[in-house]
This record gives C-alpha cells, sequence and structure tokens, in this order.
C-alpha cells in the first residue's frame, strides 16, 4: 500500500468479512452497514484504518431488496458487497 503513487486506491477481493453496523470507535465505517460484525470484519476496518481507507459501502443508504446479496449456510441473510477508497 506504501509504495502506490496513485491518487485513488481501490481493495477488492472476497474477504469472507462481515463489517456489521457501525460501532462508536469506528472512522471508517459509515452509519449504513447491515448485521453483525466477525472476526475477519475486525481485521478489515482494522486494515482500512491503518491504511486511511474507508468501506464505501458502508456509506451509502440502500433499499431493503438491495441489502442482502447473499443467504449463507445458516440461512442467515448477509452482505458482501465491500468497496474501499481513499
Amino acid at each position: 500500500m506504501d509504495s502506490s503513487k496513485s491518487l485513488y486506491r481501490i481493495v477488492m477481493g472476497d474477504f469472507n468479512a462481515k463489517v456489521g453496523t457501525k460501532q462508536n470507535s469506528d472512522k471508517n465505517v459509515g452509519n449504513f452497514g447491515f448485521g453483525k460484525r466477525n472476526k475477519r470484519g475486525d481485521k478489515l476496518v482494522e486494515f482500512t484504518e491503518v491504511n486511511k481507507l474507508l468501506i464505501s459501502n458502508t456509506f451509502f443508504k440502500k433499499k431493503p431488496q438491495k441489502m442482502r446479496t447473499w443467504k449463507g449456510s445458516n440461512m442467515i441473510k448477509n452482505e458482501n458487497r465491500l468497496r474501499f477508497i481513499e
């Protein structure tokens, strides 16, 4: 991340992370997250803080039918669309 000299940084991938709703200490998570955060979500939020990134998908309100994008094996609906911007 430090060696990049571009104006924008975009990090994409399948992180298997649930960021969930914003917690009090979160600076890089918006008000429109969904569900409960897991351990990978904690690591993802920490990564964004260290690298001065935002989890942009959590900053925009979505229609209820667009919030849940897949069902896990336990039939819990999740949101997995994560994007990062600086």
